[in-house]
């Protein structure tokens, strides 16, 4: 890859081969994580959001559905042994 220099705004050039490998362009939005080893940058893929909308609308109660899934986690976790 490249190196990037950050400006005195704390604006970062993307190397141009990042850029061409991820297909990253103007007005993508990037990701960036803290990492144990450090910063990890991603380009944010929108259609992941529009994919999980609507995916909570046959659950009438949230703090409910919640608890049975976390029911369901220590029983599977007790037959396991973990």
């Amino acid at each position: 890859m490249g190196m990037a220099k950050v400006t005195r705004n704390y604006q970062i050039t993307l190397p141009k081969d990042a850029r061409k490998l991820f297909s990253i362009n103007v007005g993508d939005t990037l990701l960036v994580s803290l990492r144990e080893e450090g910063l990890v940058i991603k380009k944010f893929e929108e259609n992941v959001i529009n994919e999980a909308a609507g995916t909570w609308k046959k659950v009438k109660d949230s703090v409910e559905y919640v608890r049975g899934m976390r029911a369901e986690y220590e029983k599977r976790a007790k037959r396991l042994g973990i």
